[in-house]
């Protein structure tokens, strides 16, 4: 899975996303559904430390040390 998370931001020009987010005025919240390992909302948590970000999934597979604004949560959407 963290192989087609690279493949994408490659196609994506580095890119995790192509909605016109801005740094000034950072997303409040930023949710990920079936986050799988996670990679895409640590590195949005990385991206926007202002923003708090949430992933859910099914299986617990994301790891545990991750930025204080990433919170992981196993739940069926």
């Amino acid at each position: 899975m963290n192989n087609q998370h690279e493949i994408l931001k490659i196609l994506f020009d580095g890119r995790n996303y192509l909605a016109p987010l801005s740094h000034d005025d950072p997303p409040r919240r930023i949710l990920d559904i079936a986050t799988g390992t996670g990679q895409w909302a640590i590195e949005m948590g990385d991206e926007f430390p202002r923003s708090s970000v949430i992933g859910t999934d099914l299986s617990p597979v994301q790891p545990e040390l991750v930025p204080p604004n990433v919170r992981f949560y196993v739940d069926d959407a």
